[in-house]
């Protein structure tokens, strides 16, 4: 995730998960059994960098299953994810439109599937 920072009109944030607040992401119900370890967020808004940082990405998407798919209008999301013993390790949430803009956030930690259920039906604010 780090090389796609190089791009031209791309930016990157990397989070350690020790920094996050006490109780995990505000306005998401973490449980104490949940744990994130870390955080990366890319924004790309060029148009003509978006298919250099698939590219850049591509290897991690493949090894990470598609768990689920939607699209509306011109907003397509997609989140892949690893589970170990039914919890999910990783996960990357790709999310692009029509102008081709896009945003990924790549989460490594160790998080139940109820969590991961509040993360998606979250009201959080953009």
């Amino acid at each position: 995730m780090k090389r796609v920072s190089d791009l031209p009109g791309v930016q990157y944030m990397y989070i350690d998960g020790a920094t996050l607040p006490a109780g995990g992401v505000p306005g998401l119900d973490m449980s104490d059994d949940n744990t994130i370890s870390s955080v990366e967020i890319i924004n790309c808004d060029d148009n003509s960098q978006s298919e250099r940082v698939l590219e850049l990405l591509d290897p991690l998407i493949n090894e990470l299953p598609l768990m689920t798919k939607a699209k509306e209008m011109h907003v397509s999301v997609d989140l892949h994810g690893e589970k170990q013993h039914g919890r999910i390790k990783r996960m990357l949430l790709l999310v692009t439109t029509k102008n081709d803009a896009m945003q990924v956030i790549y989460i490594t930690g160790d998080i139940d599937a109820e969590t991961l259920k509040a993360i998606h039906d979250a009201d959080i604010p953009k």
